[in-house]
């Protein structure tokens, strides 16, 4: 199960990287982004791009090399901890949200769920 989770967001990642890259306009207008200037588009190539590209990078390491894995199941629970923690109050606070960012909260909860559950089982065949 741990492999399966790690080369999840291995694709997951890289994935939202490269589209994020290819298509930042797109991206940016699905979550409720716009750029307001050269700098926006920058800063937006380079959190949705280059950092989501880095995770995903980790993720795949940590995929390949099972001396990895538990640091791996780590980043992954509290990459989403810190996600989902900021998340649910944005969305408790802040009016008029759209679907789509609630289909992203819904997956940040469900990959934090099951982040935490396979770093409780890590002790037990993983």
């Amino acid at each position: 199960m741990a492999m399966a989770y790690l080369v999840f967001n291995t694709a997951l990642y890289i994935g939202l990287a490269l589209w994020s890259t290819a298509a930042p306009e797109r991206v940016g207008r699905l979550v409720g982004l716009a750029f307001a200037t050269p700098s926006g588009k920058s800063e937006f190539l380079t959190v949705y791009g280059g950092l989501e590209f880095g995770a995903g990078l980790f993720f795949a390491a940590a995929a390949a090399k099972p001396e990895l894995r538990q640091a791996g199941l780590l980043f992954g629970l509290l990459f989403y901890a810190g996600l989902v923690a900021w998340r649910i109050p944005s969305l408790l606070i802040i009016k008029d949200i759209s679907r789509p960012t609630y289909i992203l909260a819904t997956t940040e909860a469900l990959l934090f769920a099951a982040s935490l559950a396979l770093w409780l089982a890590r002790g037990r065949a993983v």
